[in-house]
């Protein structure tokens, strides 16, 4: 709901906005179908809604009582979503990385133009005691365990190791501004924490002779107001908690900013930032594009692990298939979180054994995926439910597939690829004049064959087919079919 400080011209504009037929998936439930019952499903009719979060709705005191139970579990998660909303929707609450002139700074939070929260920025190696680190609350005793630190640090200037403690862990929060600073606070500290437990997991974090050459992550899919802005404080923790081993995070995503340097200033820069022997450092660089664009660039070697924050691999409305093929084929270890229960369960239907194409091997998370460092930031996964989500619920780690696409350990390279972007081309050219319904499907066949073939372009480019040519060089006639159907 917008405030009603804002303008008229504003809201017409929103309203306008609302009625334009491409902007209907993204209105909620309610907004498209109206209100409709959280207990029974019934639309229509007249509906009372929780007195305490006002964020579900009931036909009548019948549905209510027999909804008590599961929703009484998630109504203080529900309250906490409507103080954020009324903060938000306000304009008390600022939050994001630059400043008016586009200087990039640690995340900041403000609450009616005051600094409120920030995360310690100068605390030493905790990498001993991190090791054994299985909580939320191990992490805060570990920030907070040096009285000296602290008072050195910038973050005494705003708010003592109590608050930072009490806000962290959500104990004993006095207002709803406290509420807010613990679910942004958790959110973001949830990145590095969620980059630590999965290297730690992986193994990557044992070595016993200390590593000179940084240790290369690869986060794909990074969104620019999530990950890539919180840049600064996922590089300031996760150094705090790896110790000696220096790390470099690259950041791969279609929307982050440009550089404003050419490509070879990029490759120079990145060459420095991959080969700097400094003990205990941590960079970042931002790569613009997909990780097609990056395999084909003067940027890429084969990095010490990649990480996808809720990618939803599964889900065709993105094109990941062959970048996660490419990636288990490499034996590049994998580590993905979940937002939801679905979500997990969708993505282990996809990686399982029985699937012949992308049938992963687990090395964990199969049987207890739950992250102990899951936001805290609790949001309806559909509105007007009892279902929640949140950042990195759940956590997976994948190295290897079970069946190789090149029978007998062959490498993958483009012809294979081009293999699967002609299967995908067919299923178009089978379904025939789709009707209203289909017209989505057909969508994401087509950015998923094209996919296929950008990846297989930028293959071809860094290891060229040896002992086989390529599809579309073999059977050109066929390949323009397929150019064809998928546009």
């Amino acid at each position: 709901m917008l405030p009603k400080k804002a303008s008229q011209s504003l809201q017409k504009r929103l309203v306008e906005l609302k009625e334009k037929p491409e902007t209907q998936g993204y209105l909620r439930d309610e907004q498209r179908h109206g209100m409709f019952c959280c207990s029974c499903n019934v639309r229509g009719g007249s509906f009372s809604s929780c007195s305490k979060c006002t964020m579900v709705s009931y036909c009548g005191d019948s549905c209510k009582d027999r909804d008590a139970t599961i929703h009484g579990k998630v109504c203080k998660a529900l309250q906490a979503v409507c103080h954020f909303d009324e903060i938000h929707a306000s304009g008390r609450l600022w939050r994001g990385c630059c400043d008016a002139s586009g200087q990039v700074h640690e995340y900041r939070i403000l609450i009616d133009g005051v600094r409120r929260f920030q995360f310690p920025l100068l605390i030493e190696d905790r990498s001993a005691r991190a090791k054994s680190m299985t909580s939320w609350s191990d992490w805060v005793n570990l920030m907070t365990s040096n009285q000296i630190s602290w008072a050195r640090d910038p973050i005494n200037q705003i708010m003592n190791q109590d608050d930072f403690r009490r806000i962290m862990l959500g104990d004993s929060l006095q207002s709803k501004e406290e509420t807010v600073l613990h679910q942004i606070s958790t959110e973001i500290a949830s990145f590095p924490l969620t980059l630590f437990h999965a290297l730690r997991s992986f193994g990557l974090l044992r070595n016993e002779k200390v590593r000179v050459e940084p240790l290369v992550i690869h986060v794909i899919g990074a969104e620019a107001d999530k990950e890539a802005a919180y840049s600064r404080e996922i590089q300031c923790i996760l150094q705090t908690l790896v110790g000696l081993t220096p790390i470099l995070l690259v950041y791969v995503g279609p929307l982050n900013s440009k550089s404003g340097r050419v490509i070879e200033e990029d490759a120079q820069h990145f060459h420095n930032l991959r080969t700097r022997k400094e003990l205990g450092s941590a960079s970042s660089f931002f790569f613009r594009g997909t990780y097609a664009d990056l395999l084909c660039s003067p940027l890429y070697s084969q990095p010490d692990m990649v990480m996808a924050f809720h990618p939803g691999f599964h889900d065709g409305t993105y094109p990941w298939w062959p970048t996660l093929q490419f990636l288990l084929h490499e034996n590049v270890p994998l580590a993905l979180t979940c937002f939801s229960e679905k979500d997990l369960q969708e993505t282990l239907d996809m990686i399982s054994d029985t699937n012949p194409v992308f049938g992963a091997k687990i090395v964990y998370g199969q049987s207890d995926s739950k992250n102990p460092f899951a936001s805290q930031f609790l949001v309806p996964a559909a509105e007007g439910t009892n279902l929640l989500r949140s950042s990195n619920l759940y956590l997976l780690g994948l190295n290897g597939i079970l069946k190789r696409f090149p029978k007998g350990g062959g490498i993958l390279d483009g012809s294979h690829m081009e293999t699967m972007a002609l299967s995908v081309a067919m299923s178009i050219m089978n379904e025939g004049a789709p009707s209203p319904t289909q017209q989505a499907d057909l969508y994401i066949l087509k950015e998923r064959a094209r996919s296929y073939v950008k990846f297989a372009n930028a293959l071809q480019q860094i290891r060229p087919c040896v002992g086989h040519t390529m599809v579309s060089e073999e059977n050109p006639e066929v390949w323009s079919l397929v150019t064809a159907a998928i546009g």
